[in-house]
């Protein structure tokens, strides 16, 4: 996206190159295409070494897929050195079933839940996320994957997940990779079609 959040821009010069990249690598045989899986059959995957690496592993994974293996984390490499990389913030929600008391109970829990001195910190750990809030300080003391993630904050780029038509615009990737991958469609004519569809949505 660009930088003001208002247009999908992957189209760009670097997006043709990083697509590019991820076609040749693919075609080769060093990733794996993966058109007929989803992410939770890549974490699946991974934990039963099918597959050597992950780019959907992470901390919330951990917590549901027991490994057999020691696993190492590496920032996503790039052109200039500095890694960026992105992210997910976790949170709750209510939604309005039309029953008042309810859903005040509901915020009641979820405001119990994040604010909690005790219980707060918690939760955080339950979830194997790391806190919005700094003054939360270090959850995971002497747990060094923990602590190395942790340190990655500096990387995290900007936070698209909340822009207009996000919802449109992960259905078109999918679509995309798929034309790529499968040879339907070259990565120009495939990131052009994607871009103009994405932001319809907007």
């Amino acid at each position: 996206a660009n930088d003001s959040m208002t247009e999908y821009t992957i189209n760009s010069e670097a997006g043709m190159k990083a697509l590019t990249l991820i076609k040749d690598l693919a075609d080769k045989g060093m990733l794996e295409k993966g058109t007929d899986i989803v992410a939770g059959d890549e974490i699946k995957l991974f934990a039963e070494k099918v597959l050597s690496m992950s780019i959907c592993w992470g901390t919330s994974a951990a917590k549901n897929n027991p490994l057999s293996f020691e696993p190492f984390f590496l920032p996503f490499p790039s052109e200039d050195g500095t890694p960026k990389l992105e992210y997910l913030v976790n949170g709750f929600c209510v939604f309005d079933n039309q029953d008042t008391a309810r859903a005040d109970a509901a915020k009641k829990l979820i405001d119990f839940l994040c604010n909690d001195e005790e219980y707060g910190k918690k939760n955080v750990v339950a979830t194997g996320a790391f806190p919005v809030r700094q003054s939360y300080g270090n959850l995971y003391e002497n747990n060094a994957d923990y602590e190395l993630l942790a340190s990655w904050t500096k990387y995290y780029a900007p936070y698209y997940n909340t822009m207009p038509g996000f919802a449109n615009m992960r259905k078109q990737w999918w679509g995309m990779l798929q034309d790529i991958l499968t040879d339907k469609k070259t990565v120009e004519v495939a990131l052009t079609d994607y871009t103009a569809e994405s932001n319809k949505g907007i």
